[in-house]
């Protein structure tokens, strides 16, 4: 006789795993000869084997199937009336070893039917306790895991002091929280991730080794970080005295406007500044789009490189080098859209690189300008219609009776404590950057004795980008 036997766990977990192990042994035991299981959700109806015993039911390729019991089969509707359906064409019985599973009498599958729904049910009762849960770890600020530099103390998030590593070679001992500053430093130093992991795994004989087989692989350290781990860590509002919660999964470097931001919930244990975190966060954007910040140190630094876009196909507009005629020994340098060369844009005047960078240093002394004028204005007060609307709101119930009151009370006013700590953090981005263009401008012969690099660095802080079109600067487009 082939009895196919079936069960099937949520996770991997030892916990999970053990119980998979006990299933088989009871499945063995009641006299199944092949046993089939997931590890799967019981929602799912793609369950490989699952559907390989309903496929033996169907094609009537054994003399009867045997499950643990409704639940380790399914919670789902649908999955179970298509179980039923082909065990009843087929005409083969069904076994439950905890549950009297007949598909072959109504009262059978009405039974097998209110077990399905019990099980789903609770699936839909654990949910609601985890989401109710959340909302009051949310509502007490309260933060779930510790990042690298942090430990928990209680439900608050305290830098970490005590000592973690010893260098070999100073005999110096390291905490987390230094290490964790350390690292803000050498990316601020650097601009590059990578670069930032081979300084810090060289200073700290972090080595990860790969081979073809998983047994003579080794891990890195606890000490170590990936390319996107580091980039998340530094992303974190954490390090800038924040909680954060919906960073899970693939938002923990982007979607950042789906993050919710408890502000100032431990401000005294900051690794960064929100200045610093402008930087970082600035550059990070920057390597996104355009793959480093600087080129290899080999080459010619160009102020505006990446800054520059064709007007026409909207795409990049790459440096052309040529030597003068009249002095072979100067190289100049020409913008040129780089679509040209592959002939999906016909824009194929190029524009010197000079007077391009002309153009953008007379539209930020001209915005210089007229930020000096703004400044002399006296400063509107008034609060937006949306604050004002929130704090209305709370005027009324501060003065409501009863106890439900407290509650929104308590709730309006977070809201309006989120809405005035994301209003200073953007003022304070315009403010620096508003700071920065007045500061370079206010002297032009201070501008002259810039290098290269730090031009560079300044434009990326204040220009968004600089389109030109047969042979001419057609727009300027400012950060601030």
């Amino acid at each position: 006789m082939r009895i196919p036997g079936y069960t099937r766990v949520s996770s991997n977990s030892p916990e999970q795993l053990k119980a998979l192990e006990q299933h088989k042994a009871r499945l063995k035991a009641a006299g199944c000869t092949e046993i089939y299981w997931d590890v799967a959700s019981r929602s799912r109806d793609d369950r490989e084997g699952l559907n390989t015993v309903l496929k033996l039911i169907e094609r009537q390729e054994c003399d009867q199937a045997v499950f643990i019991r409704v639940d380790r089969m399914t919670d789902s509707p649908t999955v179970l009336e298509k179980a039923i359906t082909t065990c009843l064409k087929a005409n083969i019985p069904i076994k439950g070893l905890d549950d009297s599973i007949d598909f072959t009498t109504v009262g059978g599958r009405l039974h097998a039917r209110l077990l399905c729904n019990l099980a789903r049910a609770e699936v839909e009762r654990l949910a609601e306790r985890v989401k109710h849960g959340h909302e009051h770890h949310r509502k007490m600020n309260a933060a779930y895991f510790a990042p690298f530099g942090y430990k928990k103390v209680g439900q608050r998030l305290e830098l970490n002091p005590e000592p973690f590593v010893c260098l070999l070679n100073t005999k110096e001992e390291l905490s987390q929280a230094a290490i964790g500053y350390e690292l803000v430093e050498i990316y601020l130093n650097t601009r590059s991730i990578r670069a930032t992991l081979r300084f810090f795994n060289d200073k700290y004989g972090i080595h990860t080794f790969s081979g073809k087989s998983r047994k003579y692989r080794r891990h890195a350290s606890c000490l170590g970080f990936s390319l996107s781990g580091l980039t998340a860590w530094l992303n974190n509002p954490i390090l800038r005295g924040h909680t954060a919660y919906g960073r899970a999964y693939k938002q923990r470097n982007s979607h950042k406007h789906l993050w919710d931001i408890r502000y100032n919930t431990h401000p005294e244990h900051r690794l960064m500044s929100e200045e610093e975190y402008q930087a970082v966060d600035s550059t990070l954007d920057w390597n996104a789009k355009h793959r480093s910040w600087q080129p290899p140190s080999s080459y010619r630094i160009h102020p505006l490189s990446g800054l520059v876009r064709c007007a026409e196909c909207r795409g990049f507009c790459k440096t052309v080098g040529f030597k003068l005629r009249t002095d072979p020994n100067v190289k100049k340098h020409n913008y040129q859209c780089s679509n040209y060369h592959t002939k999906s844009c016909d824009q194929k005047k190029s524009l010197r690189d000079e007077i391009i960078e002309q153009s953008v240093i007379q539209s930020l002394a001209k915005r210089a300008e007229t930020l000096t004028a703004i400044a002399e204005l006296p400063p509107d007060n008034v609060d937006p219609p949306e604050l004002q609307e929130l704090k209305a709101e709370l005027s009324f119930y501060e003065n409501a009776p009863g106890s439900r009151a407290a509650g929104i009370v308590a709730e309006l006013r977070h809201q309006i404590e989120d809405y005035y700590s994301r209003q200073q953090e953007g003022q304070q981005q315009v403010s620096t950057q508003r700071d920065l263009l007045l500061q370079v401008f206010s002297d032009r012969s201070y501008w002259k004795t810039l290098l290269p690099e730090e031009r560079r660095d300044l434009y990326r802080a204040l220009v968004d980008q600089v389109s030109i079109r047969a042979g001419q600067v057609e727009a300027v487009l400012l950060k601030v």
